[in-house]
């Protein structure tokens, strides 16, 4: 007798899924791509950011060129409860300077977006939970500048009841500060004071005869203005590339500062150029560090051979 054979054949089962070293040999590839474009992806941001930093320092510019025609040459004055912002701020942001003590209408929300460079956040809790009116920015922070006069509560009314604070990324060649500088007379290695203390001769005037493409007007930075001069010395490694300690509650990096002079206010590391500046040309263009020596500050610059010290170092 012949045993029984089934008519059915028997079929081996093939899985229909991914085994396991499969599927780690995707998640494996799709780790190594996403590790390829990072950089990338992260470029193309510092590059965007990059761009639209200057086309808000083109907007300053271009405000200040502005002041100067409806004024006939002339720079905006320094004061103390004003700095630049609330003088050119009806050629940037398209308000109108009001005068005595009327409603406030120019306000930091309506100008944040020409005053602050997308690389940079807002300082966190100003002005309600600052103990300081004026705090010192950072390459990654803005500045913050509250009321000058009074009792400097937060929410105080200045700039002749105009502005409550305001915030910027970008600060102004104080050189271009004028008639006659300015009076601030505090002694703080700030160049810029009254004809008394400084000559005129540095500042700039209405007749300037120098190529305005070398000559600084608005630009990354620290503070809301800055008056370098040729001797001044790079700030510490840790501030110019935001890596010092921050404490919040009472400054923003004033020990990080430990350059000479206000040319440590603009030594900072913020866009694949180091900084991004606006000229009197009305151009705006990415800066290495170790250029902003060479640049025609003031009136009668005179770049120093060699350089002062650290600067060579930068990059």
């Amino acid at each position: 007798m012949q045993p029984y054979q089934s008519n059915h054949r028997l079929h081996s089962v093939k899985p229909t899924g991914f085994t396991l070293i499969e599927l780690l040999v995707v998640i494996s590839i799709i780790a190594l791509l996403i590790a390829l474009l990072l950089p990338a992806l992260a470029e193309a941001m510092a590059a965007g950011e990059s761009a639209v930093c200057l086309s808000n320092l083109r907007s300053l510019g271009q405000g200040f060129i502005e002041y100067e025609t409806a004024f006939g040459g002339s720079h905006p004055a320094y004061n103390y409860n004003e700095a630049w912002v609330l003088p050119l701020a009806p050629y940037f942001s398209g308000s109108a300077k009001q005068s005595g003590n009327t409603v406030s209408q120019l306000t930091f929300n309506s100008q944040s977006s020409v005053l602050v460079d997308p690389a940079c956040d807002i300082i966190p809790g100003v002005p309600a939970s600052v103990n300081s009116n004026q705090v010192l920015g950072s390459p990654g922070t803005t500045w913050f500048w509250g009321s000058a006069v009074g009792s400097g509560a937060p929410g105080t009314t200045f700039y002749q009841n105009q502005l409550e604070y305001v915030q910027s990324s970008y600060g102004f060649n104080a050189w271009l500060y004028g008639p006659g500088g300015n009076g601030e007379t505090n002694g703080n290695n700030e160049p810029y004071a009254a004809a008394s203390n400084v000559p005129d001769a540095n500042y700039w005037s209405r007749n300037i005869s120098v190529n305005g493409a070398t000559i600084p007007l608005f630009g990354d930075c620290v503070w809301l203005d800055g008056g370098p001069k040729e001797t001044d010395t790079p700030p510490a490694t840790a501030f110019i590339t935001g890596t010092y300690p921050i404490n919040a509650s009472t400054n923003y990096g004033w020990n990080g500062l430990t350059g000479q002079g206000d040319m440590q206010r603009w030594c900072i590391r913020r866009h694949p150029d180091d900084i991004n500046m606006a000229f009197l040309d009305g151009h705006a263009g990415g800066v290495k560090l170790s250029q902003l020596w060479s640049l025609n500050w003031a009136d009668g610059w005179v770049t120093q051979n060699p350089a002062p010290a650290g600067v060579t170092q930068l990059p």
